[in-house]
């Protein structure tokens, strides 16, 4: 019985070993790859709105052929 005991200490003690070495910083990792994510998506969103505010004020600053020739270059630029 002693030994068995013995070892089942053995094995609870490589486990809690394995659980502190792998699946906790496992765990902090996604946890943390995760939140970095989110805060990309949101950082991301933010620049795509102000990207398209900044349109907005320079079609309405830029006169109609200031436009069309941008928009020609784009364009042919896509077609080349």
């Amino acid at each position: 019985m002693q030994e068995l005991l013995a070892n089942a200490k053995d094995f609870l003690t490589v486990v809690n070993l394995l659980l502190v070495a792998l699946v906790f910083p496992a765990i902090r990792f996604i946890r943390t790859s995760v939140h970095a994510n989110l805060e990309l998506q949101k950082t991301i969103k933010e620049l795509r709105d102000e990207l398209h505010l900044l349109r907005n004020i320079l079609f309405d600053i830029a006169d109609g052929d200031t436009i069309k020739k941008h928009l020609k270059r784009k364009h042919e630029s896509r077609v080349a």
